[in-house]
């Protein structure tokens, strides 16, 4: 699945949203990676949305930053984050292409939703 609504944004800075799932790991392009074991560290985040609200991808993966280790993040909080879109290409065959969030800064951490009424973050609620 290509994350389409991203395609228009590419090469754009924005501010974006998400809640944070977990840490994972992922293999290590080369050497030890950052958890030298031959891994390196990731962070799921899940309804990415962009600084108006819309939801832009279901989910994204990031390395684990030094940032996203400061902001002290725990399951379900929701996290705000300035990125780049990029395209980048996919899949084994190398044969398909997708966007991406890149270079993730400023992250800040705004604590668990209210779930009954969540739609995004107060200060990214679209408002008539």
């Amino acid at each position: 699945m290509t994350r389409t609504r991203l395609e228009p944004l590419l090469g754009e800075r924005k501010r974006f949203s998400g809640i944070f799932v977990r840490k994972g790991r992922k293999r290590a392009y080369k050497g030890w990676g950052t958890l030298e074991d031959g891994y390196d560290a990731t962070v799921l985040l899940e309804d990415i949305r962009d600084d108006q609200g819309r939801i832009v991808t279901d989910h994204l993966w990031f390395s684990n930053t030094q940032a996203f280790e400061d902001t002290l993040m725990v399951e379900r909080e929701v996290v705000t984050f300035n990125a780049r879109v990029d395209d980048y290409i996919k899949g084994h065959e190398k044969d398909d292409y997708d966007y991406k969030l890149s270079r993730p800064s400023k992250i800040v951490a705004h604590g668990l939703p209210e779930w009954d009424d969540y739609d995004g973050p107060s200060a990214y609620r679209n408002t008539p």
